[in-house]
């Protein structure tokens, strides 16, 4: 009987790494298009992004629960999801744009904030989100 010499949560803490990686590659390239104005192959590529991190699973609650794999999660996702709705605003897709910037906002507040430059960077990425909402203002 073979032992596995590598325990599960080591297999499964691997294998988020590599997700997160790609998640980041595809983040890239989507937005090289954008900047290329093929605005629906970026939209693809921001869902694509999206896609590829609910896999690697959700986010907890509690900003003060938050991992390193949390820390990288929340990056990607907060400019996927920012990105995504610009270019969904653009095309008429007025109430997916508005459910993505909601995530934003509720992801920035969440986020743990620490003094520094990651404070203002959320800070600047939650008034993005207020400012997209406008009016509207997302669910308690």
């Amino acid at each position: 009987m073979s032992k596995n010499l590598y325990p599960l949560p080591m297999l499964r803490a691997f294998r988020n790494f590599v997700s997160l990686q790609r998640a980041s590659r595809a983040l890239g390239r989507a937005s090289r298009l954008k900047a290329r104005g093929e605005n629906k192959a970026a939209a693809d590529g921001y869902a694509d992004v999206i896609r590829r991190l609910d896999a690697v699973g959700t986010l907890p609650r509690d900003g003060g629960q938050f991992s390193f794999r949390d820390v990288s999660h929340f990056s990607i996702r907060l400019v996927a999801c920012a990105e995504w709705a610009v270019l969904l605003e653009q095309a008429g897709d007025h109430d997916r744009a508005m459910q993505l910037a909601r995530e934003v906002l509720d992801l920035c507040t969440r986020v743990p904030r620490k003094h520094g430059e990651n404070s203002d960077l959320f800070l600047k990425w939650e008034q993005w989100a207020r400012a997209f909402i406008g009016s509207e203002q997302p669910p308690a």
